[in-house]
């Protein structure tokens, strides 16, 4: 409830750009993804995400749902179909209860991967592309943002 220089009089000012940790992140691993789908083929590049992504997401799944089903523990427990559906990663779009609430991201990079793929990584990764696909992506985030429009 109170600002961070009170709450932090000596390290205010270097913690004040935290909040853009989200889209510091986001920046890093278009980065990422894109050196992962260089030389590779669509399958090889879908290959290489869900194996970076997926095993740590799955026992975090796992673990946490466990944890929550413990009668001592205050949180609500996930019901096992919601819990089964958070380890496709599609929880969000139908609508599922996360498990792991920081996980809303992962839907976003799923889509992110998906796009990806098909505008660059399907027709071969080059400089040209590559280019083209972030200078697009810039134009039609600032286009939907422009319009107002939630679903864009």
């Amino acid at each position: 409830g109170s600002s961070a220089a009170v709450q932090f009089p000596t390290a205010h000012t270097w913690l004040a750009y935290g909040c853009l940790g989200v889209q510091v992140f986001f920046v890093i691993s278009g980065f990422v993804i894109c050196l992962s789908g260089w030389g590779r083929t669509p399958l090889a590049f879908f290959a290489s995400r869900a194996s970076r992504l997926l095993p740590a997401y799955w026992a975090a799944v796992v673990l946490v749902t466990a944890v929550f089903a413990l009668p001592m523990v205050a949180y609500e427990a996930v019901s096992p179909s919601d819990a089964l559906l958070n380890l496709t990663l599609l929880q969000q779009p139908l609508g599922a209860d996360r498990v792991l609430g920081v996980c809303w991201t992962l839907w976003a990079e799923v889509r992110f991967y998906a796009l990806f793929a098909l505008c660059v990584v399907l027709p071969g990764v080059n400089r040209r592309r590559v280019v083209l696909f972030c200078a697009g992506w810039t134009l039609a985030a600032a286009l939907a943002r422009a319009s107002g429009e939630p679903f864009l």
